[in-house]
């Protein structure tokens, strides 16, 4: 136990003090790199849909490490705070230009004038956008296998401990749980258990095999 104990202490530290590049860069492309623990939270992030839509439109904004890690969340995230756009730089530019044209269009068909032109390059416009949305989609995955495959298997048990509380304290009020969420959790326990994670989480595992499992 004790040497748990020392692993899990040497492993916190790493959290937090060090740096790693999963890909992300700045407006001028300069690498931005961040801590482990940082590297866990946007993982986690990247298992959300909302998430993804999110970091695809406005970027991933990295705070201040230092202000970060002593809890003063509103100096880590101002100005010392960075922010990588990956694809959302092109989009908000794309759907500026997209915006301009559709004005234009609408001054043109007011004052009876030919759209041809105007409309054919609102065609192309949002042709291009639709390239930059599958260009975001790949950055994402790339992103999530960047991740993957700098995780280490005490990260990789953070991430399947924090998934699987999701799934409990989701459903432990009415002690019901949907088949795909069942076996969700068993499939995550198992991992967890192959990584030869704590007895932390088996009390859980057993309350959740006596739930409800509804269709």
């Amino acid at each position: 136990m004790f040497d748990e104990l020392i692993s899990d202490t040497e492993n916190l530290k790493k959290l937090s003090n060090e740096l790693v590049d999963i890909g992300l860069s700045d407006d001028d492309g300069n690498n931005i790199k961040i801590t482990r623990g940082m590297m866990l939270s946007v993982y986690m992030h990247l298992m959300n849909e909302d998430n993804v839509r999110h970091i695809m439109s406005g970027g991933i904004t990295v705070p201040e490490t230092k202000s970060y890690y002593k809890g003063d969340m509103k100096k880590a995230f101002a100005a010392n705070s960075v922010l990588a756009r990956g694809i959302s730089i092109k989009i908000e530019n794309i759907n500026k230009d997209i915006a301009a044209g559709e004005e234009r269009l609408a001054q043109a068909r007011s004052d009876g004038a030919d759209t041809a032109d105007i409309e054919k390059e609102l065609k192309s416009l949002t042709d291009e956008r639709e390239k930059i949305y599958d260009s975001g989609e790949q950055y994402i995955v790339n992103l999530r296998e960047s991740i993957e495959n700098k995780l280490s298997d005490y990260e990789k048990l953070c991430q399947l401990r924090s998934e699987m509380l999701r799934i409990y304290y989701h459903n432990r009020e009415k002690r019901i749980i949907r088949q795909y969420e069942y076996e969700n959790f068993v499939y995550l326990y198992e991992a967890y258990k192959a990584l030869k994670g704590n007895s932390f989480i088996d009390k859980i595992y057993k309350e959740v095999q006596e739930w409800e499992v509804i269709t």
